[in-house]
């Protein structure tokens, strides 16, 4: 599968949507929404919260079927949708949840709103839905990822296109919910940002799906790492060249050794994706290439256990010479790989979200398969020196 012009997500969307168009389930089941693409957050109450990103009750006059859910599911799998979007409150939310200090959870939409062009929206473990937003193209269209929050309710985020230049913006929206424009992406530091940020007491730090010097729509290179300040300073930290990366589909994970780590959907030595290291200052080392015997097209944010900080885990959207569903890894810090699950079809495959690291367990969805075809939520227990019986993976829903 490719990115893009040459992007795997475009494709799955695009997958997606024919899948959708062809097979119709029960009323009751594609309500729930379906094809999750984010990552989970762990509630106050101890569940788990995220999006689907197609489907649900409300479809439209063409014949399709719903804009997308925000769901509720209990670590034994009790599953509720807490909203259904309807268009003109968003559409299509491919981006995860927010946890805010006021215990409400924060998101955004790929589409919809009074513009068509996104929005931004805040809902509560009760389903209390507001729309806080309805992005315009000089704020930035199509918000795709999730956003990220400081402790006086300030909200950070990105869109894919629109803006000055039409390749993406930073934007910041106040606790009185004023949107400013921190930063246009031009192509040459950065183009298209896919993916959340993470805050740190220096600033912001992201990345960028394509971009880099001399990048346009039209030749889009293979992506930037950047950090910038709440008030606007922007500074490209490192460029991709193809070889030693292509596509971070991810937002730079913090280990206990000061460094960032990640991983790109292709480049490395086999053009299969590869992880690296990266200082604060820009000094980037590939500390492991993907081969189809680990899994390959790594894509999410790399999660770690910081009570045994042992490693990081992440998922392949690949695996095998015949490119099977792909797999769940973990990788220590000197980027030795260890598969600790395959995916096959009735598990769910094309994990692109990310997992979410809770009690020693992780979580997250598979984007398709499971009984209906329309993805899964999962959980694994890996093996470790505090829980030494074997790894064990558990399907929780199917969509």
């Amino acid at each position: 599968m490719s990115r893009f012009t040459n992007n795997l997500r475009s494709a799955l969307w695009a997958l997606a949507l024919c899948i959708v168009a062809l097979y119709v389930q029960p009323a009751a089941a594609q309500s729930n929404g379906g094809f999750p693409q984010a990552n989970l957050i762990k509630g106050p109450d101890g569940c788990f919260y995220g999006t689907a990103s197609f489907r649900g009750p409300f479809g439209n006059a063409n014949g399709g079927q719903g804009y997308g859910t925000v769901f509720k599911v209990s670590p034994t799998g009790v599953f509720k949708v807490l909203h259904a979007f309807r268009q003109f409150d968003g559409a299509y939310p491919y981006g995860g949840l927010t946890l805010g200090a006021d215990g409400a959870m924060y998101g955004t939409t790929g589409n919809g709103g009074d513009f068509g062009m996104g929005t931004l929206y805040r809902i509560r473990t009760d389903g209390a839905f507001t729309m806080l937003h309805s992005f315009t193209w000089l704020e930035g269209a199509q918000p795709y990822a999730g956003v990220t929050m400081d402790g006086a309710m300030n909200i950070y985020g990105t869109t894919v296109y629109g803006g000055e230049f039409g390749m993406g913006t930073i934007y910041k929206r106040s606790p009185n919910g004023v949107i400013s424009i921190i930063h246009d992406f031009n192509g040459s530091d950065g183009l298209y940002p896919w993916n959340r940020m993470t805050l740190q007491p220096d600033g912001l730090y992201g990345t960028t799906l394509f971009g880099g010097p001399g990048a346009t729509s039209d030749n889009l290179q293979y992506g930037t790492i950047f950090k910038v300040t709440t008030s606007g300073q922007f500074m490209n930290l490192y460029t991709f060249n193809g070889t030693d990366g292509n596509g971070p589909v991810c937002t730079p994970a913090l280990g206990s050794d000061g460094c960032f780590y990640g991983t790109t959907e292709k480049g490395g030595d086999f053009n299969l994706g590869m992880a690296f290291r990266m200082t604060k200052t820009g000094i980037l080392a590939n500390i492991h290439s993907f081969t189809p015997a680990d899994g390959w097209y790594p894509e999410g944010t790399l999660v770690r256990n910081p009570s045994l900080d042992d490693g990081f885990y992440g998922a392949t959207v690949n695996s095998g010479s015949d490119g099977y569903p792909g797999t769940i890894f973990k990788i220590g810090y000197d980027g030795s790989v260890q598969t600790l699950h395959t995916f096959t079809n009735l598990d769910g495959w094309l994990s692109v979200g990310g997992l979410t690291m809770s009690s020693g367990k992780l979580w997250g969805t598979g984007f398709q398969g499971g009984a209906n075809g329309f993805g899964t939520i999962f959980t694994l227990q890996p093996q470790t020196k505090v829980q030494p019986a074997p790894t064990s993976f558990t399907k929780l829903f199917d969509f």
